[in-house]
């Protein structure tokens, strides 16, 4: 006799899979259609999303290595448990220097990684600077193509170059970046925001006279940074936090405690971060004393409470050495600290209670080196990738500006192109993403088509024998329309101008 078929209710099912790990619900979308559409439901994802943030806390521990850098997250309770360890990487954690010089920040499980490229153009006597941007799911193994190009031209290496800061607008699920740099002549900081899947960066209200730190907070929707005016002391009246809106794109100032009107050491300087869902600023205090604020309520100044002081010498700290880096607050779990500082190899765990401190002692495999400076409070999550870069092409525009638009489509289509290129193309790709103007997509194939066949001529000139060999291209068209056309463009501009064979790769 067969057994009764069992039928589980949909709210039952959803309760136990929105308890379950990433990597368990990937595989499980693949159990049924029915589950697989709700696993992808936002409403599912969102849910997921909030269990996850008090249950699931990773730190993003970052390795370097000569060829790559590994993003790992690594569970808190792990390391509470146990900071002594050797830390291991998979190959799905490791990520190319191109596309990670710097780890933005962290929000709702997607990561955001910054980089530049750097060239001086003798032509116009200028540095010309090329920004780009890239989102990844380490739960999902989801990344994004490159995106948000900036090109800066400056005078001299030493001007200031554009930071970022990445967060989300609660309000329609709208994740955000916003690029900053101060402008000394005008004595003032620009700012940009872009939100993922659109073409176009906004500029927006500028901060005049502040300029604004590489760290930032994000926290309750708004970027928050601690401003600091130059000076070779810092009293407490001098520091403002400036909070930046991204619901109305707009910035507000806040003071910080003022339980002290001492002068700062000017290092270690003050700093801005997050503990306990609050902002937290922290400051050494007659160079003797750490002490910890925490803004109970965001935006009431007056809720700024004292949350520890803590001598230099329980935390085995000496500052007796010229370049001071502070120590930041990164997590609180329950009755431990957990403090990191840019120029240490190791953490301190404390635990505030029992006045007991540990050093970690984590060792990064493959002969690599621990960048405590990159770690970041991260949450695993199924928040998908917006891959929206069509977007723009369905809105209302004039007439008048269809070919503005246009050309910003094709200006991102050439960028993404440029910037799959392999290795060996990095000086062309160089050349080309620093001439004024950029050239055109086509003009660009033939230049590394006559490349390919110069290094293809180099080779078998070494060898004293003629070789002809493949020139790999890889791209990431958009669209079945853009993949034909990138095929027939190269498959012309081959005929004419080299006789060797080109595969071309990832048709679409």
């Amino acid at each position: 006799m067969n057994p009764a078929a069992v039928f589980l209710h949909n709210d039952l099912v959803t309760e136990v899979l929105s308890a379950l790990p990433v990597k368990s619900l990937v595989r499980f979308k693949s159990v049924s259609k029915h589950w697989k559409t709700l696993i992808t439901d936002d409403s599912f994802v969102k849910l997921h999303l909030r269990r996850s943030q008090t249950r699931n806390q990773c730190l993003t521990l970052v390795t370097s290595h000569v060829k790559d850098r590994c993003v790992v997250p690594y569970p808190i309770s792990r390391l509470l448990d146990n900071p002594s360890f050797t830390l291991f990487n998979e190959p799905h954690h490791r990520l190319k220097y191109n596309i990670c010089e710097r780890i933005v920040g962290s929000c709702n499980g997607l990561i955001l990684f910054s980089d530049k490229l750097s060239d001086f153009d003798s032509n116009i006597e200028c540095w010309i600077r090329t920004y780009w941007l890239t989102v990844w799911n380490p739960a999902t193994r989801k990344a994004s193509e490159c995106f948000g190009y900036i090109r800066q031209f400056t005078e001299y290496t030493g001007q200031q170059l554009f930071n970022f800061a990445f967060g989300c607008d609660n309000s329609n699920d709208t994740y955000k970046v916003v690029a900053f740099c101060y402008l000394e002549d005008e004595f003032k900081t620009e700012v940009r925001v872009l939100s993922l899947g659109d073409y176009v960066w906004r500029t927006v209200e500028c901060f005049m006279n502040v300029i604004l730190p590489q760290d930032y907070v994000y926290l309750n929707e708004t970027i928050n940074w601690l401003a600091i005016h130059k000076g070779k002391d810092v009293r407490v009246d001098q520091l403002v936090i400036v909070s930046f809106d991204l619901r109305t794109e707009t910035y507000t100032e806040m003071g910080v405690p003022c339980g002290f009107n001492q002068v700062l050491p000017k290092q270690p300087e003050p700093t801005l971060g997050w503990l306990e869902g609050c902002l937290c600023f922290s400051c050494y205090y007659q160079e003797k004393d750490f002490v910890i604020w925490l803004m109970k309520e965001f935006g009431i100044e007056d809720s700024w409470t004292q949350f520890l002081k803590l001598n230099n010498l329980n935390l085995r700290i000496d500052y007796n050495y010229i370049d001071r880096l502070p120590w930041v607050p990164l997590l609180l779990s329950d009755d431990t600290l957990i403090l990191t500082s840019h120029n240490e190899s190791q953490a301190i765990i404390y635990n505030w209670r029992n006045n007991r401190v540990i050093r970690t002692n984590i060792i990064a495999s493959r002969s690599s080196s621990l960048d405590w400076k990159d770690a970041k409070v991260y949450v695993e999550s199924l928040v998908p990738i917006s891959n929206k870069h069509s977007a723009i092409i369905h809105v209302n525009v004039p007439k008048s500006s269809l070919a503005d638009v246009q050309e910003v489509y094709n200006t991102s289509r050439r960028d993404q192109f440029l910037m799959k290129l392999r290795a060996k193309f990095e000086v062309v790709r160089g050349a080309l993403l620093n001439r004024n103007p950029v050239p055109s997509l086509d003009t660009c194939v033939g230049e590394l088509l006559r490349e390919e066949q110069r290094l293809a001529t180099q080779g078998s000139m070494s060898h004293d024998v003629v070789i002809f060999e493949s020139a790999m291209f890889a791209y990431a068209p958009q669209s079945r329309a853009f993949a034909i056309y990138m095929t027939a463009a190269i498959t012309a501009l081959v005929s004419i101008t080299s006789t060797a064979t080109t595969t071309i790769l990832n048709h679409v």
